[in-house]
């Protein structure tokens, strides 16, 4: 009995930790940015993405370099995806926008 309960709590550690997050869908799109452009930029970029289907809009900088972060919910639809990537890449600064993995932007 006790030998079940141990490796049911392992298998649902497994699945909760290391499996669901690799299988999860991301819902955030990462834009990397030139140095510092989220300050001047970020509040135009809000607006114009939140048309798009964007749910939240938010900057950061560290020594591996300048991102927005640009999340979206489920139901938006593959095509309103594509339209909001490519809004995203049409922002002046942006120099790449790509899926960023569950287990970095949540």
């Amino acid at each position: 009995m006790v030998t079940a309960a141990t490796l049911v709590g392992c298998l649902a550690y497994a699945w909760h930790f290391c499996a669901a997050p690799a299988k999860a869908e991301s819902h955030t799109y990462r834009a990397e940015t030139d140095p510092g452009w989220f300050r001047a930029g970020l509040g135009d970029a809000t607006s114009r993405l939140k048309q798009f289907g964007a749910d939240d809009v938010t900057g950061s900088q560290s020594d591996k370099g300048s991102y927005l972060h640009v999340r979206f919910p489920d139901q938006l639809s593959a095509p309103e995806r594509r339209n909001l990537k490519n809004e995203i890449a049409q922002l002046p600064g942006i120099i790449g926008v790509n899926l960023c993995p569950v287990s970095e932007c949540g």
